[in-house]
C-alpha cells in the first residue's frame, strides 16, 4: 500500500496543476483529461445549490471532482472510492486545495444491500474492497 501510495505522490508530482476558475485546483494525472469545466459541466449547476455546511455523499468519487466543487462551496463531503490509487489521488487534490477537513475519502463500495459481492476491477491488485 506505502509503495503503491509513494508511486501515485511520484506521478502527482509531475502532474499539471489545472486551476478550475471555480475555486479549486486538481492534478491533471491524465494527459488526456479534459478540463473540468468540459468534464463535468452538467455538475456545475447542481452544485448551485451546495450551501456551507451541507453534507455531500460523492458514491464513485473517483480523483474528487465532485468532492472538490462541493468543497468549494463549504460542503462537507465523504467520497466512496473502491479504486486505491484513485482514492489517492483524491485525497491529494484534497491536500492541494488545503480541504483535509472537508473531504473524506473511504475505500469501500456502497450499496442499497447489506452483504458482501463481487466486484471487478482491472488492476485486481488495487482493490482493497468492503461493501457495506
Amino acid at each position: 500500500m506505502k509503495t503503491l501510495l509513494r508511486r501515485v505522490a511520484t506521478r502527482l508530482a509531475r502532474a499539471p496543476i489545472i486551476d478550475t476558475g471555480l475555486g479549486f485546483r486538481y492534478y491533471q494525472y491524465r494527459p488526456q483529461s479534459l478540463p473540468y469545466a468540459e468534464l463535468e459541466a452538467h455538475n456545475i449547476e447542481w452544485a448551485k445549490n451546495i450551501k456551507p455546511g451541507d453534507v455531500v455523499f460523492d458514491i464513485g468519487g473517483n480523483f474528487g471532482t465532485i468532492s472538490l466543487l462541493a468543497a468549494s462551496r463549504g460542503a462537507t463531503t465523504f467520497a466512496f472510492e473502491t479504486n486505491i490509487g484513485n482514492l489517492a489521488r483524491l485525497q491529494e487534490n484534497a491536500r492541494l486545495n488545503g480541504w483535509w477537513d472537508r473531504i473524506n475519502g473511504f475505500c469501500i463500495a456502497v450499496s442499497d444491500e447489506t452483504g458482501m459481492g463481487t466486484m471487478l476491477n482491472n488492476k485486481p491488485q488495487l482493490a482493497h474492497i468492503g461493501l457495506y
